[in-house]
């Protein structure tokens, strides 16, 4: 092949590649219906979190639920639980991004960056973290079983 042929050959390849990734880029993404599934009570989990609906927390939370915050501390679904009963953190705004989902048969691991503001016990904190979050399906239903936060910045 002749170095001028070698050189259309590349660029018209290169020319696809663009196209292609821009055609991707455009078309929304689409999800197994288990990945809908876990979006859907993970957003479901968040929107109880802003509101501290604990009747939704208490159902999506599996019994041996274990979350471990930005600072290292260990809650269990009791405690986790009477924080929200306590009102003791309240929330006046919360922003995430869109959270990966990975399906591994009857377990997904979501992940997600957010950042949130309000009062724990009386005092203004705002925050940037990242959140892991382990799903087990049981029964028929996705519950959370694990959840670990990163603290990427405090704002105060």
């Amino acid at each position: 092949m002749s170095r001028i042929a070698r050189v259309a050959s590349t660029a018209a390849l290169l020319i696809l590649g663009a196209t292609l990734a821009a055609q991707a880029q455009g078309q929304r993404e689409t999800y197994s219906k288990e990945e809908r599934e876990v979006r859907e009570v993970n957003r479901t989990l968040q929107e109880a979190t802003l509101r501290g609906d604990v009747a939704t927390l208490d159902r999506l939370f599996a019994v041996d639920v274990m979350f471990i915050g930005g600072d290292g501390r260990v809650w269990s679904k009791f405690e986790r639980l009477e924080d929200f009963r306590s009102r003791n953190r309240v929330r006046s705004s919360e922003r995430l991004e869109e959270p990966s989902v990975r399906v591994f048969g009857d377990t997904a691991i979501v992940g997600f960056a957010g950042s949130d503001a309000g009062q724990r016990d009386g005092r203004a904190f705002e925050s940037r973290s990242y959140l892991t979050r382990v799903y087990l399906k049981r029964d028929g239903r996705w519950q959370l079983v694990h959840q670990q936060s990163a603290l990427l910045e405090r704002v105060r």
